[in-house]
């Protein structure tokens, strides 16, 4: 994506699993105990009673790929601010299990 001024996420992230259970264990749940609740349609999200302090740095790095984006502009009012961005990976060729760490096989894009 280009920079073009507009606003962008002001971060995105994930973690591990084995992280987010340490999270949500702080914050006095289950990890597995909520997603099994969240599979029913009477699931109320919960707020967890922790802080994350972090620093981000990133760096933009044009590069051609053959993966999905798609924007949806927010309409009238506060709105107007805000978008979901739907995304898609096109590259990936499957997974790999006996694969330690990251297990997806991707298709090089030469960057």
């Amino acid at each position: 994506m280009k920079r073009d001024g507009t606003l962008k996420l002001e971060a995105a992230s994930w973690v591990q699993l084995e992280v987010a259970k340490k999270v949500v264990a702080a914050g006095g749940y289950d990890l597995d105990k909520l997603y099994q609740q969240a599979q029913s349609r009477d699931f109320e999200p919960v707020e967890l009673p922790v802080q994350l302090k972090a620093r981000v740095a990133s760096e933009l790095h044009p590069f051609v790929s053959q993966n999905v984006v798609a924007k949806v502009e927010g309409r009238g009012g506060k709105g107007k601010e805000e978008a979901v961005l739907y995304t898609a990976h096109y590259d990936h060729l499957g997974i790999n299990p006996a694969m330690k760490g990251d297990n997806i096989y991707i298709r090089a894009t030469g960057r």
